[in-house]
């Protein structure tokens, strides 16, 4: 919950979190901690001195015992610019940047190799533009679920599969980076060793190629890429 940094509104919604938090798991007399965090140091009270505040309200106003080492319920506070951010509940993901913080890249997605190769430029911050050369109508709707399942990881981002008719696929990537003013083009090869074969092969692909062209796949082990993409769905 995002809420005004003011401790005694910080209280009054902790309060409600724990209560919620404390009937989903059916505890009557669960153990709690507070941990705090002031990102940024406009609020007048220091981490610590926070969660002390917090957790002496919760503790007086519930039928509970502090633990800080193996709490069955954790009451986490972030204080940044003004608010402060309460939550009861930790999920764990994927890691990474959030994103678009690390600008766009144009994906020629078109088969799963490169629906990885898009997912993990969007786990290092990019924000994906995927633009597909247009084949066979039935590998467009595999393509169509692809990117699907792609969007599920890409909070924040508004972008749609572009379909582009046959023609030179990079020349097409390039003019949608310079449309979108994307910082490069990401393709799906893969290749667990690169050799200085592989290397004059992509330079002469990309002849006349004037943005960046990333290959996140390069150099992966098989079973790595094949363990990611199970997790990730794809």
């Amino acid at each position: 919950m995002e809420i005004d940094a003011e401790l005694d509104k910080i209280n009054r919604t902790a309060l409600k979190l724990f209560r919620r938090k404390k009937r989903e798991l059916g505890l009557e007399r669960p153990t709690f901690r507070v941990t705090a965090r002031r990102i940024t140091k406009e609020f007048p009270l220091k981490s610590p001195e926070i969660g002390a505040r917090v957790g002496e309200y919760l503790y007086e106003s519930e039928d509970a015992d502090v633990d800080l080492h193996n709490p069955q319920i954790e009451v986490g506070v972030e204080i940044m610019d003004g608010k402060a951010y309460l939550f009861v509940d930790k999920i764990r993901a994927w890691g990474g940047l959030p994103i678009g913080t690390q600008g766009r890249v144009v994906v020629l997605l078109s088969g799963p190799h490169s629906a990885l190769a898009a997912f993990l430029m969007m786990k290092r911050g990019c924000e994906i533009v995927p633009l597909y050369i247009k084949g066979s109508e039935a590998e467009l709707e595999s393509v169509r679920t692809l990117w699907k399942k792609l969007k599920r990881y890409s909070y924040g981002s508004k972008g749609e599969l572009i379909v582009a008719e046959g023609g030179a696929p990079m020349e097409k990537a390039q003019r949608m980076a310079e449309e979108f003013a994307a910082k490069g083009i990401v393709l799906g090869h893969h290749a667990e060793r690169f050799t200085d074969e592989l290397g004059e092969v992509l330079v002469e692909e990309n002849a006349g190629i004037n943005v960046p062209v990333f290959y996140p796949l390069l150099g992966l082990p098989g079973e790595y890429m094949d363990e990611i993409r199970r997790r990730a769905g794809l």
